[in-house]
């Protein structure tokens, strides 16, 4: 079975609404949601403890969902067309994930991430358990050396400071700019909900 999963705590419903609709108007795969502590209720949700700091519970929320084959895709994604086919990506790999090609390093970014064996799992697990990085991506790093990781083409996954947003298939809206981008969307489109109302 393929799923999809991602994620977010109460202070980001509003993004995972924004989310839900691009996902839903393009993929058809079942979709998995990691409640880190949000009230409203989701299909296909689940609680995930934790203590706040969310992004240390991604590979834990991958490991709970009921599939073989499973991609984490972060709320903050743009999605603006059906990448149902990243699943074939994961033959023959341990992990596949985007480079962070947003800046001038070899890092994997963690936005988006495919598994087709959750035992991979264990090791980012525990070094996002011992809380010595900033983040899930930075503790990845950490281990990275331990798996083989197929790359996802850049036209798949577009990063907020990345230069080929026109062509990809997802933008990924990192950061609190990013996050303030989303919600300026997400007022403009119910700024012009409001006025076709009006206008019907």
């Amino acid at each position: 079975m393929k799923a999809f999963v991602t994620g977010c705590d109460n202070n980001f419903t509003d993004i995972l609404d924004w989310f839900l609709d691009g996902y839903h108007k393009h993929i058809k795969i079942p979709l998995y949601i990691a409640n880190f502590g949000f009230l409203k209720q989701y299909p296909n949700s689940f609680l995930v403890a934790s203590d706040g700091r969310t992004w240390f519970y991604k590979p834990k929320a991958i490991e709970k969902v009921p599939a073989d084959k499973i991609i984490w895709i972060d709320c903050d994604i743009e999605i603006k067309a059906d990448i149902s086919d990243m699943f074939d990506m994961l033959d023959d790999c341990d992990y596949l994930m985007s480079k962070d090609h947003a800046v001038r390093s070899d890092r994997w970014q963690t936005g988006i991430v495919g598994i087709n064996n959750k035992q991979v799992l264990k090791k980012w697990f525990d070094r996002c358990e011992m809380r010595q990085e900033r983040s899930d991506q930075e503790a990845f790093a950490k281990v990275q050396h331990e798996f083989k990781i197929n790359r996802i083409p850049n036209e798949y996954h577009g990063l907020r400071l990345g230069k080929n947003n026109d062509i990809a298939k997802t933008i990924h809206w990192t950061g609190e700019d990013g996050k303030n981008i989303i919600r300026e969307k997400i007022r403009k489109q119910e700024q012009e909900s409001k006025h076709n109302l009006r206008t019907n």
